[in-house]
């Protein structure tokens, strides 16, 4: 905050009372507002506003946490979903082995 050269001669032309006078409405008007401030009803609305972000937060987290984990979830599903597929085309390849010479025998008979 800058001060002004009138804003100081201002100051300087005031007695020692008008100052006191001045700095007590100053510190009043301080005091008001500080009131003011813990009394307001903006005060209420921000504290509920408040609460409800912090609820919403927590409920954010938990709502996060549960997706991470089915996620998890679902990678271990796919993984193994890779897994057993590879065992049936592995499965299905020694089956045809085995039933192929049976149905050419078959077949000879």
């Amino acid at each position: 905050m800058s001060v002004r050269a009138a804003d100081l001669s201002h100051w300087a032309a005031m007695t020692v009372p008008q100052l006191l006078l001045d700095l007590q409405t100053i510190d009043t008007s301080a005091d008001q507002l500080a009131h003011r401030r813990t009394k307001s009803s903006l005060r209420d609305d921000f504290t509920e506003a408040t609460k409800q972000a912090t609820s919403w937060e927590r409920a954010r987290a938990v709502l996060e946490a549960q997706i991470a984990a089915l996620g998890e979830s679902i990678d271990a599903a796919e993984t193994r979903s890779a897994e057993l597929l590879t065992n049936r085309q592995r499965f299905d390849q020694q089956l045809r082995t085995v039933i192929a010479p049976r149905e050419a025998e078959a077949l000879m008979h």
